[in-house]
């Protein structure tokens, strides 16, 4: 047949019977609601997508200024056995900075027999202190944090 219906017309779903429209609708009712779950599912993707990007932008933040507030640290050589602390002024307002410094007994830290022998010249004598550097910062209402530590040589005086 050509696909018109007895009357000479192109049959419309009004002229199906009607176990057939029934049907149509449970399949039109089962894609909507497999259309549905698929949006949803996307959305919630790139809602997920959305918050580990922005998460991610502020570690890869707070790790360049944990570098930079180091380096600062360690070029001034000016820090005491005190806790330090501050923040990144005007730039980064939601990032702060606390610095720990503590010394290292370098006897209980290295085996004896991994010691190197150095001649210690009058007024040489250096000390190993351990820095951490703690940068925090709040995200979605949380604290979130990154330690980060180094050792650094100062002069005995």
């Amino acid at each position: 047949m050509n696909g018109l219906n007895k009357k000479g017309t192109v049959p419309f779903f009004w002229d199906c019977p009607r176990k057939s429209i029934g049907f149509m609708l449970l399949e039109a009712m089962v894609a909507l609601a497999i259309l549905s779950v698929g949006i949803v599912t996307v959305m919630q993707s790139f809602s997920s997508a959305l918050r580990v990007s922005k998460s991610s932008y502020n570690s890869t933040i707070a790790t360049f200024l944990a570098q930079s507030k180091l380096s600062d640290l360690e070029r001034e050589g000016s820090w005491t056995k005190e806790n330090l602390s501050g923040d990144f002024g005007k730039a980064y307002p939601n990032f702060k900075w606390e610095a720990e410094v503590s010394s290292v007994e370098l006897d209980k830290l290295i085996p004896e027999n991994l010691r190197v022998k150095v001649r210690e010249e009058e007024g040489n004598k250096q000390e190993i202190n351990l820095l951490n550097l703690t940068i925090s910062w709040v995200e979605r209402g949380a604290k979130e944090e990154a330690v980060f530590a180094t050792y650094v040589a100062s002069k005995k005086e």
